[in-house]
């Protein structure tokens, strides 16, 4: 006659992993809330979803296989990073030129030597034909910004969709919090390059017509106005150096997928080695331009006025 085999023994209440544990006993971990999950997690996203669900995330930056149509929501997502990226490229061809003639002209030059250089490739380069102007300073940066709202605009209306018209928090694409890093030095880099360009090209064009004459010795006159001048225009100058190059150099690299730490740290050296070279030759730009002529003093500083003006 077969044995009968003993009842299940019933688990130990102490025990946390237990089924049958008492509800004072529950691990604390299994109580930790949980984030929001869109209606349909178990089902594939379609229709360009795939890259909504993670808050840090971007649409893919490589051409896939097949590109998506244009109508689609992936293929508008694919068109506009495609022309976010290759926007960026088209104003490193600017901030190549602009390193050359304002940081690494004046570090090897004496400055008439280097502000000349700056002004020959400010008439012949830019101004000879303006449209080359405007294509690589303002309509790039313009084309990358309203191409990275766009998306951010895209990514929210796909997120409505996953999570039925609430969109949380957690995963939305406008909270500050969820932004890459690359993105935040991007938008704290939109008004430090606007003021830059307001001082240097925008003013002396409204106030004496032209900005033909302003030069290296009008950005050294910001630092010798005084000590809190000097203070001002060196952190903004600090910051907008700083910023610009974690930005646009650390952009190029997510472009181009550079992940390993070998090779991400020589993207932080270069990083850093630009910058330094950079602020150096705004250093040896003010040091150069403590002999400003009296005429010329008298016209930067009325410009530096209106520009401060409320200010001061």
């Amino acid at each position: 006659m077969p044995q009968l085999q003993p009842p299940p023994q019933r688990p130990r209440t102490g025990s946390t992993y237990s089924a049958y544990s008492d509800d004072d006993n529950v691990s604390l971990l299994s109580m930790r809330p949980l984030s929001p999950s869109p209606l349909s997690p178990s089902s594939p996203a379609t229709d360009g979803d795939d890259f909504i669900l993670m808050p840090d995330s971007f649409p893919p930056l490589d051409s896939p296989k097949t590109i998506p149509g244009p109508t689609s929501v992936k293929g508008v997502s694919y068109w506009l990073s495609q022309t976010q990226k290759y926007s960026s490229y088209t104003f490193l061809t600017f901030l190549g030129i602009h390193f050359t003639t304002t940081a690494l002209t004046p570090l090897l030059l004496p400055l008439d030597s280097a502000n000349s250089s700056l002004l020959l490739t400010r008439t012949y380069f830019y101004q000879a034909t303006p449209l080359t102007e405007a294509i690589l300073v303002p309509g790039s940066l313009a084309v990358h910004i309203a191409s990275g709202l766009l998306l951010r605009a895209l990514k929210y209306r796909t997120a409505r969709k996953n999570y039925g018209g609430q969109v949380p928090s957690s995963v939305s694409p406008f909270r500050w919090r969820n932004l890459t890093k690359i993105a935040k030095t991007g938008w704290v880099l939109v008004p430090l390059v606007a003021a830059h360009a307001v001082l240097l090209r925008w003013l002396p064009l409204v106030v004496d017509g032209d900005s033909s004459s302003v030069g290296l010795e009008y950005v050294g006159w910001g630092f010798l106005r005084g000590l809190k001048s000097a203070v001002v225009s060196g952190v903004a100058y600090t910051a907008l150096v700083g910023v610009g190059m974690w930005h646009t150099l650390g952009g190029v690299a997510e472009w181009w997928k550079v992940r390993d730490s070998r090779r991400r740290t020589v993207v932080t050296g270069t990083q850093v080695v630009m910058g330094a070279v950079w602020l150096a030759g705004v250093g040896r730009v003010v040091w150069g331009s403590r002999g400003v002529r009296q005429f010329a003093e008298r016209q930067f500083e009325g410009l530096y006025r209106v520009f401060l003006r409320g200010f001061e």
